[in-house]
């Protein structure tokens, strides 16, 4: 997503706007990236995994475990700060 949006723009310094993504999703994500894991509180899981979703990150999006309702639900339910860990 990236790479399409960097080889369409003529520009030397071009500026992304993420309007979509946290600092802090975007963080994780990066972190992903380099390590190929990461760990985010289940509350937090849904919005990182749509954040994975708008950015098209290979691993993450494709291979989300289960439906995003499932997931939001799960999420309500949960209320102690669990730990996740991707993938």
């Amino acid at each position: 997503y990236l790479e399409e949006i960097l080889e369409d723009n003529p520009s030397d310094h071009p500026t992304i706007v993420l309007s979509q993504i946290l600092f802090e999703d975007l963080k994780l994500l990066i972190d992903f990236m380099y390590a190929g894991e990461v760990s985010v509180e289940q509350s937090r899981l849904v919005r990182l995994l749509d954040a994975a979703k708008i950015l098209k990150i290979k691993g993450l999006y494709e291979t989300a475990p289960f439906e995003d309702e499932n997931m939001e639900a799960s999420s309500e339910n949960n209320t102690s700060g669990t730990t996740e860990s991707l993938p």
